[in-house]
């Protein structure tokens, strides 16, 4: 992922040089996203777009991924 300050690098055609073009190459921040759990009727439905697809449901959060598998 981009940050806003990278997008325009990342764009330029002119650009070729290795080193430069790695360093956007990096994870993100860790605080860079926020992750949280949503009401469970967006689940695998992208025709939803209400505030409740960013809503915050205060239910305990679970990694899909645990243990980095």
């Amino acid at each position: 992922m981009l940050q806003d300050d990278q997008i325009e690098t990342w764009l330029d055609p002119a650009l070729s040089e290795v080193d430069r073009l790695s360093e956007l190459l990096k994870a993100p921040l860790a605080d860079f996203l926020d992750c949280y759990p949503v009401d469970k009727l967006l689940l695998n439905s992208g025709g939803i777009d209400t505030s409740e697809c960013v809503t915050n449901t205060g239910a305990e959060y679970v990694p899909p991924l645990r243990n980095g598998l």
